[in-house]
């Protein structure tokens, strides 16, 4: 499978002109984009658990620890989510 993704990244003019546009993806694996699935979703909010179905695993220890690795933003996102509910129900209290 892997073949044949470089031989799909050498040859579709497509894809051609988006390595061109953007090289340091050149060197992406296929396997990467369940990496960089598992992350983004991450970063969105769902949960390991699902993201582990998501992906076919048994073990979501397994994929916290593999593929649902937090991004730049997902801990600032966390703390501005929890901020937010924390005013909310502040504003609600007084």
């Amino acid at each position: 499978v892997e073949r044949k993704w470089r031989n799909f990244k050498k040859s579709n003019p497509t894809m051609l002109r988006f390595l061109a546009k953007h090289p340091e993806l050149q060197k992406m694996r296929l396997h990467d984009f369940r990496h960089s699935f598992g992350s983004n979703l991450r970063d969105q909010g769902v949960s390991v658990e699902d993201i582990c179905e998501l992906l076919g695993h048994n073990d979501a220890e397994f994929t916290r620890r593999t593929y649902a690795l937090p991004l730049e933003n997902t801990h600032k996102k966390a703390i501005d989510f929890y901020e937010e509910k924390l005013k909310r129900k502040l504003v609600n209290f007084l």
